[in-house]
């Protein structure tokens, strides 16, 4: 029986708790099979986050998801799993959980004009030039992990290796804070930019949001 793969369960947990100290979300709750965020946002009114189960399990806490724009994401392949589920449910884009081991704090590159701040447990960075910004990132810890997010460049500024900049400044200010361990979530495209670097793909990321127009929603 098609199952959630269970060696993703540690990497996966990390990452729901860093993801939400980024996004300024409520804690993540412990619920059967995995983790539910209360996100209350406008595209998203929860999620949540199975780190363990079968297509049974899963299936029926997809059926106990009745809100408007609930969604569900996990560790899994799109086509072994996404006919389980009915047209109430929409497609997110295809993700990557990718892990990066912190054996040496890294080195910040290109630029010695990141200016790296922490508050609690999230830690940002940024890129200004002339008054402007020109990258950022930020990155939320849990325990001896962090998941780095929203590392962005402007768009003049591009292929310059400011990004690359802001994910080491990240990453050499979590491991300055005793984290060991990077899990993020990539696009197709970020896949390929990341695994460069010293990232490894760790599973692809499914994910649905419950049909505003679902007419079992509730």
């Amino acid at each position: 029986m098609l199952r959630i793969d269970p060696r993703t369960s540690e990497a996966v947990s990390a990452y729901v708790a860093g993801w939400a100290v980024s996004r300024e979300a409520p804690s993540p709750t412990r619920v059967e099979f995995g983790w539910h965020v209360a996100t209350g946002q406008a595209h998203e009114s929860e999620r949540y986050v199975p780190v363990r189960g079968s297509v049974d399990d899963v299936r029926g806490i997809a059926d106990g998801l009745r809100t408007p724009l609930a969604c569900l994401k996990f560790a899994g392949r799109y086509d072994d799993w996404r006919p389980h589920f009915g047209t109430e449910w929409e497609d997110n884009p295809v993700g990557w959980f990718m892990t990066r081991e912190l054996r040496a704090a890294p080195q910040v590159t290109v630029t010695d004009r990141v200016r790296v701040r922490r508050t609690g447990a999230l830690i940002t960075a940024e890129v200004r030039g002339d008054g402007d910004v020109i990258a950022t990132g930020r990155t939320g810890l849990a325990g001896d992990w962090c998941v780095p997010d929203r590392v962005r460049t402007a768009n003049a500024h591009r292929r310059r290796g400011f990004g690359r900049a802001i994910m080491d400044a990240l990453l050499t200010a979590a491991y300055d804070c005793g984290v060991r361990h990077a899990v993020l979530d990539a696009s197709q495209d970020g896949r390929a930019l990341y695994a460069v670097t010293g990232w490894t793909t760790l599973a692809p990321q499914f994910g649905l949001t419950r049909s505003p127009s679902s007419p079992d929603a509730a």
